[in-house]
């Protein structure tokens, strides 16, 4: 059965002088354990999403992992920018509180989510590769 992973955090955004708080949603394909002991995950994300600005300045983030029957949801978010839509809404996925960090969210429908402070951020060409150490 293949898995999805879909990102998911929370931040501040500033677009045209106004600051403005929104929740984020992007597919992951680079992701990778960094460590295991303890246990660290390794993304890497474009330098332009609002999500990277978002996690650099958070240092948090969760993946959620999504089963095959969610394959059209996690396609569609990367049609759409939090910056100007609810995405979560537009991908039919529902919202719910994370466990152990405050300030973000999980999907509901995701079969595990792993919760991540991020403890190393590393920036190369048009890439940032985040290290999130595993809190759940």
């Amino acid at each position: 059965m293949a898995e999805f992973i879909l990102l998911s955090c929370r931040g501040s955004h500033t677009h045209i002088g106004k600051t403005h708080d929104i929740k984020e949603v992007v597919p992951i394909n680079n992701f990778m354990t960094a460590s295991t002991e303890p246990l660290v995950y390794a993304i890497s994300l474009n330098k332009d999403l609002i999500a990277t600005k978002m996690i650099s300045e958070t240092k948090i983030f969760a993946l959620n992992f999504l089963s095959e029957k969610f394959k059209e949801a996690v396609v569609d978010s990367s049609k759409h920018t939090g910056e100007f839509h609810d995405k979560l809404s537009l991908i039919n996925l529902t919202e719910q509180p994370t466990e152990k960090i405050l300030d973000c969210f999980s999907i509901k429908e995701a079969e595990k989510v792993l919760e991540c402070e991020v403890i190393h951020e590393f920036s190369y060409g048009d890439s940032v590769v985040f290290f999130g150490k595993a809190l759940n």
